[in-house]
């Protein structure tokens, strides 16, 4: 299966989701095993796992969060998939478990503090 995800934060996360989680779920329940994966693993891949957890294991944001940074320290969903996600979890639990605060710079953030460096 190919879902393509945008690299910018643009792409619609319950559309994502409606054609993900259900092969997924699917293939999990079977016994078998599903690799996500795009070209760099940073951003696209970890927003679809972090997707997966929160809606199908019901998994917290910041649970799902923390285990995949154990087992993929260089993930980094873009900022805007972030808002999504924080989105999703308000609409499912009512509540924002992983907030910018906790979560920390994203790598926009510093993306942007760097070309204000070059700029000064």
């Amino acid at each position: 299966m190919v879902v393509p995800v945008d690299d910018y934060g643009s792409s619609d996360l319950n559309a994502i989701a409606a054609k993900c989680l259900p092969f997924i779920k699917q293939v999990k329940d079977s016994g078998g095993k599903v690799v996500v994966h795009c070209s760099q693993g940073i951003n696209r891949s970890c927003t679809v796992v972090l997707l997966y957890l929160l809606c199908e294991e019901k998994y917290s944001l910041l649970d799902a969060w923390n285990l995949l940074k154990s087992a993929h320290p260089k993930a980094s969903p873009h900022e805007l998939y972030w808002e999504k996600l924080r989105n999703i979890e308000l609409q499912k639990t009512g509540e924002i478990t992983l907030t910018k605060e906790i979560l920390g710079p994203t790598m926009q953030d510093w993306l942007r503090s760097q070309a204000s460096n070059h700029q000064q």
